[in-house]
């Protein structure tokens, strides 16, 4: 069952793979970008703040994987 920060993950995720294709240019290298982002995001949920801005939290993590 999905928690509320998980259905906010999941709804994000093609705002994340559109930032992820324009980083990597490349389909495969985009999904692998945002597997490996969702997995940090998850794992690192206790450290999201509620009320602050989900997609930008998500979009620093995935910048940071890229690099």
């Amino acid at each position: 069952m999905m928690n509320e920060f998980d259905r906010a993950v999941v709804a994000a995720m093609p705002k994340m793979r559109s930032q992820a294709l324009k980083l990597t240019r490349s389909t495969d290298r985009a999904d692998d970008l945002v597997q490996a982002t969702i997995e940090k995001a998850l794992r690192k949920r206790n450290q999201f703040e509620w009320g602050t801005n989900l997609n930008a939290w998500l979009g620093t993590i995935l910048h940071n994987e890229f690099l």
